[in-house]
């Protein structure tokens, strides 16, 4: 009976095995290459394959895939830079008085601000009392040289020291 069962078994693990690594990722040969800062190429790529596999080589394919793309994006923009300033000077011919965008001026336009309105002083009884009471008077060491100010010549000296 296990005689006849043994070649059903092994048919069974032949068919399966290959299902098994190839769920597992060992049968497709590539995929993100991952590091602690995130992935670092991807081996399924067709610019990996270009690469033969070297690291160098497909760092440099793929500055250049960017360059390339960041190229195409100017060349876009500039194309659509055109377009306006041709949309432009077309309104400008059939109405004189219209105004630039404000795209193709050199300088920029001031903003309008509205007035401001003046605050009230907000006094409190300490201020109003302090302005009331004359100060005392500041009494100046006896090696100090007075000025007519008092408070400043007192600031001096500090400063001096």
């Amino acid at each position: 009976m296990i005689r006849r069962l043994a070649p059903w078994v092994l048919l069974a693990f032949c068919a399966l095995v290959p299902g098994i690594a190839q769920a597992r990722g060992y049968g497709s040969g590539g995929g993100n290459v991952m590091t602690p800062f995130g992935p670092a190429y991807n081996t399924n790529s067709p610019e990996w394959k270009q690469s033969g596999g070297n690291v160098f080589v497909y760092e440099q394919l793929m500055e250049q895939k960017a360059m390339m793309q960041e190229q195409q994006m100017m060349m876009k923009q500039q194309q659509l830079m055109q377009q306006q300033y041709q949309q432009m000077l077309k309104n400008k011919k059939n109405n004189p008085q219209a105004t630039t965008p404000a795209a193709f001026t050199s300088a920029p336009k001031p903003a309008l601000t509205a007035k401001k309105k003046k605050k009230k002083a907000v006094t409190t009884k300490a201020a109003t009392t302090a302005k009331a009471a004359p100060a005392p008077a500041a009494t100046a060491p006896a090696d100090a040289k007075t000025d007519t100010k008092g408070t400043d010549a007192q600031a001096k000296n500090d400063q001096a020291k």
